[in-house]
């Protein structure tokens, strides 16, 4: 674990040596994303990039402050707005985000316009406005950089799979509900 200020930066599970981690969780502070402030998050995914593909699928971002926050992080403007701004910064983030978490599909969320539909057994079930055109650049993004990172042709299309089994492995049609 690594701290600075007496705040969490990162932590790591499974291993102590960066280079065997198991998952790597990034805090986003609350005053960060009421401030649009993404610096630390960039400093340290700039460590993970120099890392290639070593990293890939172990990145999870933690939002701090909102665990009495009633909403889903999705539905927090300010939230939105940072997530847009990180993801504009870093476009092909999702190559880092881990599938074991609900990192991928909570960043998307934020990315696209999801809203709240109702809550079956403290799950919140929301329809998703699906924009093929930015679920395109995305993936796109996501997979360029991985060729750039020597990712051979087996390790993308799995890639892509585990991208896509997250945002879509839940979905059911309005009419099921």
């Amino acid at each position: 674990m690594l701290q600075k200020n007496g705040e969490i930066i990162i932590t790591t599970y499974d291993s102590t040596d960066l280079n065997e981690i198991g998952m790597l969780i990034i805090s986003v502070p609350r005053k960060d994303i009421n401030t649009g402030n993404t610096a630390k998050q960039l400093k340290l995914l700039n460590k993970v990039e120099k890392r290639k593909n070593q990293l890939a699928n172990k990145v999870v971002l933690f939002f701090e402050g909102y665990e009495e926050d009633e909403r889903e992080l999705y539905q927090i403007p300010e939230v939105r707005k940072w997530m847009k701004k990180l993801f504009k910064q870093k476009p092909h983030l999702f190559y880092y985000l881990c599938d074991f978490t609900e990192s991928i599909a909570i960043c998307y969320l934020c990315l696209v316009k999801a809203e709240p539909v109702k809550r079956i057994d403290g799950i919140t079930v929301c329809q998703i406005e699906y924009d093929i055109v930015f679920l395109k650049e995305l993936l796109d993004n996501t997979i360029a950089y991985a060729e750039q990172c020597g990712d051979s042709n087996e390790e993308i299309s799995a890639m892509i799979k585990r991208i896509l089994d997250a945002l879509f492995k839940n979905s059911v049609s309005l009419d099921e509900l």
